[in-house]
């Protein structure tokens, strides 16, 4: 996939939530990100906050039904998880190098 177009994809998704008038489009938001989140975890990182942010937009969505919302919080909790498991993972390849001994004087 391009970033590119994936990027514009996401900015037309923020454009159009407060129009979204029925459930049915909220879910099929939901399902794409789901199946996007992969994806941009392990090429596209920098774009996990936009999603992060549709997220909050779609929440505020007064369609959004506790199943959806249910679904949207697992979209982000992956979110955040897979976050924390890059900077593990980063830790574990690059530890902090052991402080050096100042000159005695």
């Amino acid at each position: 996939m391009n970033i590119q177009l994936i990027a514009t994809f996401l900015s037309l998704l923020l454009s159009v939530i407060p129009q979204m008038s029925n459930s049915a489009q909220v879910t099929s938001v939901v399902n794409f990100l789901q199946q996007i989140i992969p994806t941009l975890v392990q090429e596209y990182s920098d774009l996990l906050p936009v999603v992060k942010n549709i997220i909050a937009l779609l929440k505020q969505n007064g369609v959004v039904t506790p199943e959806q919302n249910a679904a949207m919080m697992a979209v982000d909790a992956q979110i955040d998880k897979a976050f924390d498991d890059a900077l593990a993972a980063y830790l574990v390849n690059h530890p902090d190098p052991a402080p050096t001994a100042s000159p005695a004087g």
